[in-house]
């Protein structure tokens, strides 16, 4: 079983799924596939189970957590960081786009 979990960004999302599938449709063999295609951004999954972000970040800042609306369209990945990273989004940016992503991706 293949599961890509990824964001749409400002892509077409019937495009990008006809792109994702030729790219399963020409493997050999073919294999088994489900997408989740993240409309706003991947970290919106993550907020959509907030029992499951404390149980991996014991220490998220639960207020944070609270104010997420599931589904909202409010830039997630900084939500996400302000709940579970030390010194949340405004420390995180100073990273940059290449910090930022080492950290999303861990």
């Amino acid at each position: 079983m293949l599961v890509i979990i990824c964001d749409l960004d400002d892509r077409c999302l019937s495009a990008f799924r006809k792109e994702l599938l030729d790219i399963v449709n020409s493997c050999e063999p073919k294999p088994k596939t489900k997408f989740c295609i993240a409309i706003e951004e991947g970290e919106a999954w993550y907020l959509g189970d907030l029992t499951a972000v404390k149980a991996a970040y014991p220490n998220a800042k639960q207020a944070v957590l609270n104010s997420y609306t599931n589904d909202n369209i409010c830039g997630t990945w900084k939500k996400l960081a302000d709940a579970v990273y030390s010194g949340g989004v405004q420390k995180l940016s100073k990273l940059g786009w290449q910090g930022i992503g080492k950290e999303k991706a861990t």
